[in-house]
């Protein structure tokens, strides 16, 4: 483009103003002194809920009695309501909060309490000193632990609260009063969030505009449009790289550095390159670089520089994907859709950058190469592949790495199966232990072992007797043996929480846990029991793990591996996530090492040594088919992205608007209804799967509601009373049904209070109530299915009525059907892996088809643009022949017509236009000669006047008459040459011209002229390559030169300014003068022949120059005012 530094200025004012608002962000940060929720806030929606509360009891006292159970029923508040009489609870509105009830007498107005699971205000509105009515409102929910559907967030209204919640009646700062003004509690700090506010989203925005505004700078800075621009674009490059890499160092803004989306935990080379973000800079850096890089040195470099270009770019490209894939913890290869994560798709889009900014530099290197149109897409092609398949290699030998030192370890010091919710229930039961006394009524010598192992099993292991072989024995502390054993737990073991259970490597010692609790001294005895838990082979988990265990235990379990250990060929140990054959013939090889095995489509990881092996393998391994799909998938969007980006490119820089083609529309219109054919069917095929799952589970839980009512009956056919059996009891019976069932089993007795379940881990830590819901207790009609929630968790609970033998109601049954979303994810992944394959293929088949289909359509109409393009009124225009009979046909056909009619048409207009031509041809011919024909004649008839009257000056004036016939003859014979040469151009010899130094060399010369005009130059003075006849340019700019110079009136300060710049496409070249100007009326026949707004010359050289510009194939312009001046503008096509 022209030098024009307006587009510089605004780049500076956007880059500052974006860098002012990030700074601004980063140094006060808005958010962190504004919290989301304050005090007043919160005691506003507090007071609102009181109020409302105080409301909703007025109406409660004002019903009648027959409508106490419709209000609760009916309850449609946020608060939950409770109802008491004779200090006995006897309705209530939900079952979600697990509250403890306080004391009732002692309660006045408005109190604060934290739950079990909850922070709650609660008010008592007696009746009487033990009947009335207690309404708790939530405040925020409190876990003992969080996870993805624990979260202690604020129940509604107020959600979002952050802040922690407390009572603090001495300091009492930041304090929620109700609206009598008595302290309710406190609020605290507000809790640490990872996540980005709204306005720190906003100044990480400002500062990445401000790098992007950056890089675009750079590229006007480094246009090669100014003198020396080899040199300008390294020093400019040098300067930007420093900047950047000393930024990229500082660390700052932190706001960029320290983002969410990509942490050092994700990847970190260096300190240079200590995260992704550091990455993507140098990649960008890297990418406008080398575009500014190809604009400069098109095919100027020699071919050593070019060989060291192509090595350079070669070893960037392996080390950026090396350090990738060895730096990172992701899977770079997302052939699973279980792999696909926002980094995953960042580092493809950092690929695709890397690989266009190689396509710069290889287009200078190799210029001949990337001549045809094609030539970017087989690159893109072929790099890609290659890239991939490199990325594919390095992952392949980083995990051969990883599971080689993996099953070493395991081989040494054994592999641990870690079970979170197994954890969970040793630590009840080691509390329960120590706190259970009728223990040590049972260690009275008159009680065999057996009943006291039998008091165990049913009171206290009841849990764990589906998923493990429990070994119970009571030891003595005095025993040297004992202690060794502790010892061994202790050096081999993980400690679970603070109890003496021990997690210990299975594959070493055949057992998963271990644990001695001591036991209260019995007749100057120090007893303790030993208990050892060994994982039964076939066990099948049926719970919800992810409700019941901590966010960060359960992270430690996302792994998709699964180990094996064989002794002498048995299988001896596996984790039981796979299912490993029992005999290890498979694995056998005859030295020992690490090896690895392909079986069928598995791969295994094999670390022999002697009779011992050990056996890795992927739990999700990609097949081939999946691979083949990724990389297309990946070509296919690359090509895509770099069609749009071309697109852009011309759009935005050259001006050009982007057209397309018949066979490019029906592609576009094709494809875009596939893609919304394959979104509807994506949307509703994903909602038909989650429908159908839920009907699948609610029709598997009525069959299971059945037949565990049918069980219950026949196990309790003789109670009459579910509340005389013990809760541990109940526990055991429901244990053995839940796991022959796979669900978890809750039971209530009449007045829906749980008698026992077979997952007590949800009520002993509290993350539910132990009430029953309460429209099945006090409802007319008991519903079946309940939809239910705990914290985030909605579920649906199935409900059948408890009976005995006799059919005597002993209670409920409650079934809970968690509906698992990892395996309805799992059933949309497998599907939307068929479909995207399946559509993939559509759309290539489909782009292919287009694309012959198109051509079949597109060509005769192309055939027909051509020969439009090459249609001439003066020649003869060839005939279209097409043979088909449809649309296309018909308008060949009228084409062919046309042809026909216009040739007639060009004959007739030709031969009018030369009778006319030739008349005007003639008149100017015959003015321009008779101009010297009359002085002519006047001469002769004089010198015969003088010789018939024998004048003695005859023989003077015929001296001087030869003179003036001779100059007139002399005359005669130039116009006719003029005319000769305007009908009659010499042939233009096209070759390729220094344009640059041509035009120079014509500027000096005219620098010395008479009339002291200042001529000047700028721009490159060599190096500027055209096609064009070298003669004929110089004819025209000798000819522009020279008018300008005579446009000049004498005495005046003249200047004539000649500039060549250069742009991606052409070369331009502007030769303006501040000369009289041309009249607004003369300027439409400026180029004609034969004009002229000089008192001599014939008209004809800006006729000339223009017919010689034309033939190399270039334009040219001109812009002219009076007085002030003319610019010619010639626009030539630059040489790649």
């Amino acid at each position: 483009m022209r030098p024009n530094f307006s587009n510089i200025q605004i780049l500076i004012l956007a880059f500052s103003c974006c860098l002012l608002i990030g700074i601004v962000i980063q140094t006060f940060d808005v958010e962190g002194i504004k919290p989301r929720y304050n005090t007043e806030k919160i005691q506003q929606l507090a007071q609102q809920e009181m109020a409302g509360a105080d409301t909703y009891a007025s109406q409660f006292f004002g019903a009648e009695a027959g409508d106490i159970k419709q209000f609760f029923l009916t309850n449609d508040q946020q608060f939950a309501s409770y109802w008491y009489e004779n200090g006995l609870l006897s309705y209530w509105s939900t079952n979600e909060y697990a509250f403890r009830f306080p004391n009732l007498k002692n309660l006045h107005g408005w109190n604060y309490e934290r739950a079990s699971n909850v922070h709650a205000l609660f008010k008592w509105y007696p009746v009487s000193d033990s009947t009335g009515l207690l309404i708790m409102i939530p405040v925020k929910y409190a876990f003992p632990y969080e996870n993805k559907f624990l979260k202690n967030k604020g129940v509604p209204p107020f959600d979002g609260v952050d802040v922690d919640i407390y009572s603090d009646t001495a300091s009492k700062a930041s304090a929620v009063y109700d609206s009598t003004g008595n302290y309710l509690f406190s609020v605290g700090s507000e809790q640490s969030v990872t996540e980005y506010s709204f306005v720190q989203w906003i100044g990480l925005t400002a500062f990445s505009l401000a790098f992007l505004l950056l890089l675009m700078l750079y590229l006007q800075l480094t246009l090669p449009v100014r003198k020396h621009p080899k040199r300008n674009f390294f020093i400019v490059s040098f300067f930007f790289v420093l900047v950047v890499t000393v930024i990229l160092w500082l660390g700052y803004p932190e706001l960029i550095f320290k983002n969410p989306l990509f942490s050092v935990h994700h990847f970190t080379v260096n300190p240079l390159i200590a995260s992704f973000t550091h990455l993507s800079a140098y990649v960008l850096l890297f990418f406008v670089v080398a575009r500014s890089f190809s604009i400069i040195f098109r095919s100027s470099v020699s071919r050593f520089v070019s060989i060291i270009i192509v090595f350079s770019y070669g070893w960037l490209l392996f080390e950026f994907l090396r350090n990738i894939v060895l730096h990172s913890v992701i899977t770079i290869n997302f052939y699973l859709l279980s792999d696909i994560s926002f980094i995953t798709v960042w580092v493809h889009v950092l690929l695709f950058i890397m690989l266009m900014g190689g396509y710069e530099i290889l287009k200078v290197a190799f210029p001949k190469l990337f001549t045809f149109q094609l030539s970017a897409a087989i690159y893109l092609v072929l790099a890609t592949v290659l890239s991939l398949g490199l990325t594919h290699h390095l992952q392949q030998q980083k995990k051969f790495t990883k599971y080689q030192i993996l099953t070493e370890n395991v081989r040494l010091n054994g592999a641990t199966r870690q079970d979170p919710i197994t954890e969970l229930l040793l630590e009840d039961l080691s509390y329960n232990l120590q706190n259970d006394s009728n223990l040590t009524v049972l260690l009275n010598p008159n009680d065999s072992a057996d009943r006291f192992k039998e008091y165990l099993l049913t009171n206290h292991l009841q849990h764990f007797s589906s998923k493990y072989e429990i070994d119970i024995s009571l030891v003595s502390k005095q025993n040297q043996q004992v202690w060794n054993y502790i010892q061994m737990l202790q050096h081999t073991g993980t400690k679970v929480g603070t109890t003496n259970f021990y997690n210990l490597p299975e594959s070493l010692y055949e057992m998963s846990y271990a644990g001695i609790i001591n036991l209260l001294p019995l007749d100057a005895h120090h007893y303790s029991l030993l208990i050892e838990f060994k994982n039964k082979r076939n066990f099948r988990s049926y719970s919800l793990p992810d409700l019941l265990i901590n966010e960060t235990a359960n992270a430690l379990q996302q792994k998709d591996i699964s180990t094996a250990r064989y002794e002498n060929n048995l299988l001896v140990f596996s984790d039981a996530r796979y299912d490993w054959p029992e005999s290890g013939l498979l694995f056998e090889r005859s030295t020992d090492g690490f090896f690895k095995l392909k079986h069928h489509r598995t791969t295994y990881f094999l670390q022999q040594h002697g009779k011992t092996k050990i056996v890795i393998t992927e739990m999700n391994n990609p097949g081939r088919i999946d691979k083949i799909f990724y990389y297309i998938l990946i070509i296919v969007l690359f090509l895509l992205a770099a069609r749009i980006g071309s697109m852009l490119n011309r759009l935005i820089h050259h001006k050009i608007p982007v057209s397309l083609g018949l066979t490019g529309k029906f592609q576009i219109v094709f494809t875009s209804l596939i893609l919304i054919s394959f979104i509807s069917t994506l949307l509703f095929s994903v909602n038909y799967f989650r429908k159908n799952y839920e009907q699948e589970q609610l029709q598997l839980s009525e069959k299971k509601r059945h037949y565990i009512q049918a069980s219950l009956q026949e196990t309790l056919f003789w109670v009459n009373d579910i509340t005389a059996l013990s809760e541990q009891r109940i526990s055991g019976i429901l244990q053995d049904l839940a796991y022959r069932y796979q669900t978890d089993i809750h039971v209530y007795n009449q007045h829906g209070e749980l008698a026992g379940s077979s997952q007590n881990l949800l009520f002993s830590k509290q993350l539910v109530s132990k009430l029953i819901a309460p429209a099945v207790v006090f409802g007319e009609n008991m519903p079946v299915h309940l939809n239910e929630k705990i914290g985030q968790l909605n579920y649906l609970t199935t409900y059948a009525e408890l009976i005995n033998g006799d059919y005597i109601p002993l209670g409920y049954i409650a079934i809970p059907q968690y509906f698992s979303q990892s395996e309805i994810n799992q059933k949309i992944n497998q599907f939307l892996i068929a479909l995207i394959q399946i559509y993939t293929l559509i759309i290539l088949l489909s782009i292919f088809l287009l694309i012959i289909a198109g051509n079949r359509l597109a060509s005769p109409l192309k055939l027909m643009e051509e020969k439009l393009k090459t249609m001439k009124l003066n020649g003869r225009n060839a005939r279209i022949e097409y043979r088909g009979n449809d649309e296309i046909g018909q308008l060949v056909e009228q084409y062919n017509r046309t042809v026909d009619e216009l040739e007639k048409s060009t004959d007739l207009l030709l031969k009018s236009e030369r009778e006319s031509a030739w008349r005007t041809m003639a008149r100017q011919v015959a003015h321009e000669i008779n101009n010297p024909l009359t002085p002519m004649k006047l001469t002769i008839q004089q010198l015969q006047r003088l010789k018939l009257q024998a004048n003695e000056g005859f023989d003077a004036y015929f001296s001087t008459a030869s003179t003036t016939l001779i100059e007139q003859i002399d005359n005669l014979s130039r116009i006719a040459g003029t005319f000769s040469q305007f009908a009659r151009l010499p042939e233009t010899q096209l070759q390729e011209i220094d344009i640059a130094a041509r035009l120079y060399s014509s500027v000096e010369l005219f620098k010395n002229n008479q009339d002291d005009v200042s001529v000047h130059y700028s721009g490159p003075q060599s190096g500027v390559m055209v096609k064009g006849d070298p003669e004929q340019l110089i004819r025209v700019f000798s000819n522009l030169l020279k008018n300008a110079l005579q446009s000049i009136p004498s005495g005046g300060s003249g200047r004539v300014e000649t500039t060549l710049w250069v742009e991606p496409d052409q070369v331009i070249i502007s030769i303006k003068d501040n000369g009289v100007g041309i009249e607004p009326e003369a300027q439409k026949n400026i180029f004609k022949p034969n004009f002229t707004t000089k008192s001599s010359g014939m008209g004809l050289g800006l006729s000339i120059s223009k017919a010689i510009i034309e033939n190399v194939g270039g334009t040219i312009t001109f812009s002219s005012e009076v007085n002030k001046g003319t610019e010619f503008t010639i626009r030539l096509p630059k040489l790649a």
